[in-house]
């Protein structure tokens, strides 16, 4: 719907467009920043059109999109020496427009790709504005077709000049916020990733890179419930070296570390990833969770740990190992023991080999 439009072709004209813009946005409910921009983009644009050819229009109309209502400022020249739009608004050109791009930017655009000069400039109303009538804007229609101008073009434009410097420095603000907020996203992701980091090496074995017998002890009471709640089985590995005392005294203490961490890669290469759980308890002790895996089962699993450390093992290392089942109705220290006391049986019937319990 069209509010008002008027005939540009002098400085008095561009004047009275500049306040009728201002008064159009004021009584369609922007708020004051809007409306000096409206009003100093319109004069610009219309001076910068205007200026390629004898006469002009500045036409101001309503417009609605669902719940959306704004206003358009639509500025075209209606003489014989034109020039395109998109010449006009070309950033490295001699057009005054390079210089108040600040202000364009504040808005939607619109150009004509033909020949001739018609430009327009949209704004949505504030989403939380109250919806104007068709006849609220009939009547605001009527009242502005009989102002008169009221500012000098020289104080128009200084005031526009003002405008640019204010608006320049809110983007340099804008700009100093999005980088602090970059920054702070950045801090939170290092953050994030020290906690994740703190979190992993109070649950993990520094040496083998398993889990320790703090996170079992978590581990093996949430598979407890599991099972229980599902009625699903899993089986328990407890092993430890045979004679490691002999290991450390013959080839040294780092012999000795290597050996532990060639266990921790066999355990991990041996075992079925994101469905077992290996740990080690500290010194030569070391348990595996079984998950959905029976007695039979659980003892291939075992077997195959034995045969893959066998043929990287350099000093003859070998594993007393003692495996249980979980049945229904067992606690955590019921389930422990009996893997406890399987790998102590084991070791007193010569050790290299695994008991069941």
């Amino acid at each position: 719907m069209e509010i008002l439009r008027v005939p540009v072709g002098a400085d008095a004209d561009i004047i009275f467009a500049s306040q009728v813009a201002r008064n159009v946005a004021s009584s369609l409910g922007f708020e004051y920043i809007d409306r000096a921009a409206i009003a100093a983009a319109t004069t610009e644009l219309a001076y910068t059109v205007v200026k390629h050819a004898r006469k002009g229009e500045v036409s101001f109309n309503f417009h609605t999109e669902g719940d959306k209502q704004g206003l358009e400022v639509r500025v075209e020249n209606s003489g014989s020496e034109t020039e395109s739009a998109e010449m006009l608004l070309a950033v490295n050109g001699e057009s005054n427009l390079s210089s108040v791009r600040s202000l364009i930017d504040e808005f939607d655009l619109e150009t004509d790709k033909g020949a001739g000069t018609k430009i327009a400039i949209s704004k949505w109303l504030p989403g939380e504005g109250r919806r104007l009538s068709e006849e609220e804007v009939r009547q605001l229609a009527l009242r502005l077709s009989e102002q008169e101008d009221a500012l000098s073009l020289e104080e128009i434009h200084d005031y526009n000049q003002e405008l640019i410097h204010l608006l320049s420095e809110l983007k340099a603000k804008d700009r100093q916020v999005g980088k602090l907020i970059f920054e702070l996203k950045e801090a939170s992701k290092e953050i994030l990733a020290l906690k994740e980091e703190l979190e992993r090496l109070t649950v993990t074995d520094p040496l083998t890179g398993l889990y320790n017998r703090r996170h079992f002890e978590n581990v093996i009471t949430t598979e407890i419930a599991r099972s229980e709640r599902q009625q699903s089985q899993f089986s328990l590995l407890f092993f430890d070296i045979d004679d490691f005392n002999h290991v450390n005294v013959s080839y040294g203490h780092q012999a000795g570390d290597e050996v532990l961490v060639d266990i921790g890669k066999v355990i991990i290469n041996s075992t079925r990833k994101l469905v077992d759980t290996a740990f080690r308890f500290g010194g030569d002790e070391f348990a595996v969770i079984f998950l959905g895996a029976d007695l039979k089962q659980g003892v291939m699993i075992a077997e195959r740990i034995k045969t893959a450390f066998s043929k990287v093992d350099e000093y003859g290392v070998t594993f007393s190992m003692g495996l249980t089942a979980y049945c229904p109705g067992d606690t955590k220290d019921a389930l422990i023991t009996r893997a406890d006391a399987a790998m102590y049986r084991a070791k007193m019937e010569g050790g290299n080999r695994i008991a069941e319990i």
